[in-house]
């Protein structure tokens, strides 16, 4: 979930209130997880979120997510960091050294450079299948028909 700009509150105020929202409340007291999307948002920001207790973070964009995650003073930070944009076979390496999880995995190309990351490294991400269910060929993920398949050889490795 994003946050929305406003000039009226602050990121701290605004996150504050969406928790207090019946929806939010609702998910978060049944063990359910927000993940704030933080792409184009500053490090100050981010800080605001983590000192009132939020530890769920999303980036979509590599390199915003390494300038951010790994030069600065959020690299010590114990959160939770999902990606979630699109995935380029030449960043797996630098996305998986960062993110506890990437959503959107959607070729046997990139699953491959994942399981052999994963072997060399023994590092495992938690990794979620896109599939491309509208086939617009502007859109990122697998086809239905090689869901399973592909989901197959992301178990095997």
């Amino acid at each position: 979930m994003s946050l929305p700009q406003s000039d009226l509150q602050s990121i701290g105020e605004r996150y504050l209130h969406l928790c207090g929202t019946p929806p939010i409340r609702h998910l978060l007291s049944a063990g359910g997880e927000l993940h704030v999307a933080t792409e184009h948002r500053s490090v100050a920001d981010i800080q605001t979120l983590i000192s009132l207790g939020h530890s769920h973070f999303a980036e979509k964009y590599c390199q915003e997510m390494l300038r951010k995650w790994v030069v600065s003073p959020l690299k010590d930070s114990e959160v939770y960091l999902s990606f979630f944009g699109h995935l380029q076979a030449n960043k797996v390496r630098k996305i998986m050294g960062v993110a506890h999880s990437i959503e959107g995995v959607g070729s046997l190309r990139i699953a491959a450079k994942i399981a052999a990351i994963q072997a060399e490294t023994l590092r495992k991400n938690r990794l979620l299948l896109q599939v491309n269910i509208s086939r617009e060929a502007q859109k990122n993920g697998c086809l239905p028909e090689d869901a399973a398949r592909l989901l197959h050889q992301m178990r095997e490795d």
